[in-house]
């Protein structure tokens, strides 16, 4: 690794930092507007259902067998 990349590694490092940063603040200052707008959070909004899982289709053995009346040879 020359000196080049490892200037280029460092340098994307501190950018990624910096963005990471900023964002997080931008985020604090949009929440602190909207909390200041529409008030506290109520305690009971932020409890949620558990995910369950889908029902999946289970074919019925008879449907899973195959099918004697062709004969494909």
């Amino acid at each position: 690794m020359s000196i080049n990349d490892r200037n280029v590694a460092a340098t994307a490092a501190r950018i990624d930092a910096a963005q990471t940063g900023v964002l997080r603040r931008d985020v604090a200052i949009i929440n602190a507007r909207t909390q200041a707008a529409l008030g506290p959070v109520p305690i009971d909004a932020l409890a949620s259902e558990p995910k369950r899982k889908p029902a999946l289709y289970v074919p019925s053995p008879a449907q899973v067998a195959p099918d004697q009346s062709q004969n494909w040879r």
